[in-house]
């Protein structure tokens, strides 16, 4: 799977065209209750092990396929790259997991083993449900075996033991939990937030708690605020002690 943040004016529609995955797809795993109403920042889980590289400086072809398992004609013909040279930074290339039609004899088990792949990793991403009900004919996605690694930070407002559940049942995909948020007074404090559940639960799923400080709230945009305490170095200072103590 991958993660998407929504961008300003993008659809369901175009995120899934981009990710060649359906909309109905995207829709379900996220349980959207909207597919219309997106929200920018909004991160969405993309179900597909297809992977999106974006080139860096010094990379070629030939290393791309290496690091993901695939071949440089792969990439060329599901990129429609004419010249394999003529690849620059940023470019983005659609790099699809492998597919293998199920030969007679197969088992899912001899199919992992030839791939060298996790069986369970082989079962749960093309959604089997009886593991002795596969079929000659039926094609399989292979996931890849090494995929790039991302850093996901998750951004939580509901707190107290409200947080519990919905952390326990994400936590697992996240590297970083952020309770929103901690909201700076005029001298220099934090105003306090039912903070302990998410945090413990965040450890537990091995997410590392990161502090949101604001200075702005759902109804007032803070600016004042801001001013206020950027212009004095001792409510800095005291800001700053409270940040480490918290």
């Amino acid at each position: 799977m991958l993660i998407h943040v929504v961008k300003p004016r993008e659809t369901l529609w175009q995120i899934a065209n981009f990710y060649r995955v359906s909309t109905t797809s995207i829709a379900e795993v996220n349980e959207l209750p909207d597919p219309n109403q997106l929200v920018i920042g909004q991160a969405l889980v993309i179900p597909t092990e297809d992977i999106f590289h974006t080139v860096v400086s010094g990379e070629s072809l030939w290393r791309i396929a290496q690091t993901y398992g695939t071949t440089v004609q792969t990439i060329l013909q599901n990129n429609q790259i004419v010249n394999p040279n003529n690849i620059y930074p940023g470019l983005v290339l659609y790099i699809p997991a492998l597919r293998y039609r199920i030969q007679p004899g197969d088992t899912l088990r001899s199919v992992a083993q030839r791939f060298g792949v996790s069986l369970d990793n082989l079962i749960k991403i093309n959604n089997i449900e009886n593991v002795n009900l596969i079929y000659p004919g039926t094609v399989l996605v292979i996931p890849h075996k090494k995929r790039p690694n991302i850093d996901v930070n998750g951004y939580i407002y509901i707190l107290g033991q409200e947080a519990v559940p919905i952390i326990e049942e994400v936590g697992e995909h996240l590297t970083y939990l952020s309770p929103f948020a901690y909201l700076i007074r005029e001298n220099g404090t934090l105003q306090a937030i039912s903070d302990v559940p998410a945090i413990q639960t965040a450890i537990a799923k091995d997410a590392i708690p990161m502090m949101s400080i604001t200075n702005f709230t759902s109804t007032a945009l803070g600016e004042n605020l801001a001013s206020v305490v950027l212009n004095s170095s001792q409510i800095i200072e005291r800001l700053l002690a409270n940040i480490i103590t918290s």
